[in-house]
């Protein structure tokens, strides 16, 4: 509480007034100051005291800044952005080898399945001349290392 009388309070405010106008070469406020001070102003001492209280709040709830977790952030975070180019490249080769092996393939395999095919017609004639049946079969695998004949022969009627 001031001791102060309302007298000398507002001829405190009028000396800072000027004081203020002389420091801005005697002008008044600009719109735009009188926009902002409008923006800004409070109605009391005490809603000023809870904006302030606010506005340190909130900064406290920020805390300090660990400048090396932010360091070791934005490196995995590069890091991570040079494997996701470097699985993008990979993606891009592994394409274009798999549309060269299936070329390669096109070229090969139909000839291998009418082979095949020739094969599985003599070897059907043959197992039928003793009354058995018999079947050669291509077995195929994504690994061609897997790749490989199945001959099936049945001798009794009965079995599947």
């Amino acid at each position: 509480v001031s001791t102060q009388s309302t007298g000398e309070k507002k001829n405190e405010a009028l000396e800072l007034m000027k004081r203020a106008r002389d420091s801005n070469g005697n002008s008044g406020p600009t719109e735009q100051q009188k926009r902002l001070f409008r923006e800004f102003a409070v109605g009391s001492i005490e809603e000023l005291d809870q904006q302030l209280n606010e506005a340190r709040a909130l900064a406290d709830c920020s805390g300090s800044v660990d400048t090396q977790a932010i360091t070791e952030f934005n490196e995995r975070k590069e890091e991570i952005s040079n494997y996701a180019r470097d699985v993008e490249a990979n993606q891009i080769k592994l394409a274009a080898l798999e549309a060269t092996i299936k070329k390669h393939k096109s070229l090969w395999q139909p000839s291998l399945n009418t082979m095949i095919d020739k094969i599985n017609g003599k070897f059907r004639s043959f197992f039928g001349n003793i009354d058995c049946a018999g079947e050669v079969l291509l077995s195929e695998h994504e690994d061609y290392d897997q790749w490989g004949i199945d001959i099936r022969v049945q001798f009794r009627n009965s079995d599947e």
